[in-house]
């Protein structure tokens, strides 16, 4: 069970502007009835020259995966060639197999020590199959 008795319904605003391209943002992101907040996102308006990046990381495949996408797609997406020569949505397509790719060639190593150094929550039917594991003789 991954799901909470009630929805954690706070709400996590991110806001910014910038007066030279005339845009603003505001981002918000609530964890809802999952145990523990999977998403990740990036919102940032200097990017690249005149470039922004706004991006959401759905955590279907765990937080952490969400967490390493938003730490390294920056890096992944401004290497792309088709991104210098303004090929945005190729150099997007590619980029984002990128990070599969570097998952698979030792990015999951990082994501295994992102969940060792904070642990998911447990659902509470887990915590008391735990608790009653170690209580047992």
């Amino acid at each position: 069970m991954v799901y909470l008795e009630k929805p954690n319904t706070a709400i996590e605003f991110k806001s910014g502007e910038s007066a030279k391209h005339k845009t603003r943002f505001t981002a918000a992101e609530m964890q809802g009835w999952r145990i523990n907040m999977e998403d990740a996102q990036i919102s940032d308006l200097a990017f690249k020259e005149d470039k922004a990046l706004f991006a959401v990381f759905d955590g279907h495949g765990g937080r952490e995966v969400a967490r390493y996408s938003e730490k390294h797609y920056p890096g992944l997406l401004s290497k792309e060639d088709g991104f210098g020569k303004g090929e945005f949505k190729e150099a997007m397509r590619r980029s984002f197999l990128k990070v599969d790719e570097s998952l698979n060639a030792g990015g999951l190593t990082e994501v295994a020590e992102m969940k060792k150094a904070n642990p998911p929550a447990k659902s509470p039917i887990m915590k008391i199959l735990s608790e009653s594991i170690q209580n047992k003789d």
